[in-house]
């Protein structure tokens, strides 16, 4: 499931960015590796918004990242691309991410 082409790409980047929703779930199920060789950065760049969602929607997808060619995050990208609805769900993420983190803490 996460092997990789000779572009570097594996299937869940593959489906993510040609925004095949259904496969992009089905991969994910059968664990697929959700920050293995990108696939949200690739989704958002081609602006396949269903499936950002769902890779978003994964407790493990790292979204995080600041990304070499241009120094940007997920959040900045999808923000400069006017992908109001994922922006949204990046700072629901991002807060979230942010109360696990608190709650782990105090009862740690």
């Amino acid at each position: 499931v996460n092997s990789m082409n000779s572009e570097g790409d594996t299937a869940l980047c593959l489906a993510s960015k040609s925004n095949y929703a259904e496969i992009t779930e089905f991969l994910i199920k059968n664990k697929a590796d959700v920050n293995d060789g990108d696939p949200l950065y690739k989704a958002l760049v081609q602006g396949s918004q269903d499936t950002c969602i769902i890779l978003l929607q994964n407790k493990f997808t790292d979204i995080e990242k600041q990304f070499k060619d241009k120094g940007e995050t997920l959040l900045q990208t999808a923000s400069l691309k006017g992908l109001e609805r994922l922006v949204s769900c990046f700072l629901d993420k991002k807060r979230l991410s942010k109360s696990v983190n608190i709650n782990e803490s105090l009862f740690s």
